[in-house]
């Protein structure tokens, strides 16, 4: 019942008021042998929107340079990295000309000019409650990544478009230029900007937890607590946080095939994990609310 309502109230909360920036995947499974997390909220795990400088890293490793879910509504990535990572591509003889930090809409763009008046728009729009992007004609691979090019002719002057989805920040990179019109040349923009790179910062799980009981995919957070209130019988508790995506639900039903589960996951060794919802892709895939999982160390 617990997790019944805790879900129904965060369904309420993304309808009446979008429930902010730093959502929390709420409610717990009530289990009255073992824990019960009884909804508390993971509280700490939103960085503000602090950005600690960089944002044109290429290695493509975890990087958490202005990076991090909930920064602002559903943008996972700083204005300050955006920006950041649009300086490193701007033309020579370019200026910002028009600039809109949209967080509360989840979009950020920017708009450069020459003294020619020929133009550069750079826009990072967030994925939310959005499946996949919408594409016009026929999307290809860029460098693994889903993307599609077009190049628009209007009356009097004509403009190139490459729109990159980044399914590692939930984001779509859309390019637009009468400066560089052609496909190789966007997609070099999109190259040296740094985001097609970008990934969710990798929590470091503790020594504590097998390795063989960890779940896979995007956990960017895990907050540990010692003698846990609400489980008296355990000696720590640690709440993984991670991004809703297949690897994860994956990882999770295999865990609950391979060990015992009456609500919560029970492993050998006497630890377990208690987690919100058992159809946890059908319930988080639309929103990519982040996933609250709580493993009981004895």
């Amino acid at each position: 019942m617990v997790r019944k309502v805790a879900l129904i109230v965060l369904l309420v909360c993304f309808i009446g008021a979008g429930c902010g920036g730093s959502s929390s995947s709420g409610g717990g499974t009530e289990n009255p042998d073992t824990v019960d997390t009884g909804g508390t909220d993971t509280g700490g795990t939103d960085s503000g929107g602090t950005d600690n400088g960089g944002g044109t890293d290429n290695s493509g490793t975890a990087d958490s340079t202005g990076i991090f879910p909930g920064i602002c509504d559903k943008m996972f990535m700083t204005f300050d990295t955006f920006n950041k990572s649009v300086q490193a591509v701007t033309p020579s003889g370019f200026t910002q000309t028009a600039v809109d930090d949209n967080c509360q809409s989840r979009y950020y763009d920017i708009t450069l000019h020459n003294s020619a008046g020929r133009y550069l728009n750079i826009q990072l729009l967030s994925m939310y409650m959005i499946d996949s992007p919408s594409w016009s004609g026929s999307p290809y691979k860029l460098d693994g990544k889903d993307a599609e090019y077009e190049l628009l002719a209007y009356s009097g002057y004509s403009q190139g478009v490459l729109k990159v989805y980044l399914p590692l920040i939930e984001s779509l990179l859309v390019i637009r230029s009468d400066y560089t019109m052609d496909q190789a040349g966007l997609e070099n923009i999109a190259r040296n900007t740094g985001l097609m790179d970008k990934k969710v910062p990798q929590a470091q799980w503790s020594d504590l937890i097998n390795p063989d009981f960890r779940l896979k995919g995007m956990v960017y957070d895990i907050i540990r607590e010692e003698n846990p209130a609400e489980g008296p019988d355990f000696k720590y508790r640690f709440t993984v946080i991670a991004m809703m995506d297949s690897e994860l639900d994956q990882s999770f039903k295999d865990l609950q095939s391979r060990y015992v589960d009456d609500g919560n996951i029970k492993f050998p060794d006497g630890s377990l994990i208690n987690y919100p919802t058992d159809n946890l892709y059908d319930m988080y895939k639309d929103y990519d609310w982040p996933v609250r999982f709580d493993y009981y160390i004895p």
